[in-house]
């Protein structure tokens, strides 16, 4: 039997914990969005992160979205209009949960048996060659970055 641990207090996305609503084999908790809006949850819901609002937060992508693709359609282009702001969106990502090299930009090609490296410019995923060694492949790739954005991001 697990022992009981109180998240009364505690946010989790949008959502502070207020109390505990029942306690069967699961335990749900009242929470309070952000919003305002008051929402029952399982606790794994939220210790897992899958819910992290009251909907709201799902509703203000949706929204953003559908903005995005009306202008798109105008002819506005976010990223050409805010470059800046995309390359940060860029540089300040996280690295994939499947990358194994711990560079962006840079993977292992299991059927050759190599590392890869390669870059995106403009829209256009260009190769930059494959590697017997990981750091050779980090080498192209962070000479590519220097070359074609000015710049190395930052892992």
């Amino acid at each position: 039997m697990s022992a009981f641990i109180d998240i009364t207090g505690l946010t989790f996305g949008r959502l502070k914990v207020m109390t505990m609503t029942k306690k069967t084999k699961k335990s749900y908790w009242k929470c309070i969005c952000e919003c305002g809006n008051e929402i029952i949850v399982e606790k794994t819901q939220l210790r897992s992160g899958k819910t992290k609002s009251c909907g709201c937060y799902r509703d203000e992508l949706s929204r953003q979205r559908s903005i995005d693709r009306e202008l798109s359609k105008k002819g506005y282009d976010w990223k050409k209009e805010n470059p800046d702001e995309a390359y940060d969106g860029y540089i300040n990502a996280k690295l994939s949960k499947n990358n194994t090299s711990g560079t962006k930009g840079v993977s292992w090609d299991n059927s050759r048996m190599k590392w890869i490296a390669h870059i995106s410019i403009n829209k256009k995923h260009v190769g930059l060659g494959r590697y017997e060694k990981l750091e050779d492949a980090i080498k192209a790739r962070k000479a590519a970055e220097v070359k074609y954005w000015g710049m190395e991001v930052r892992q």
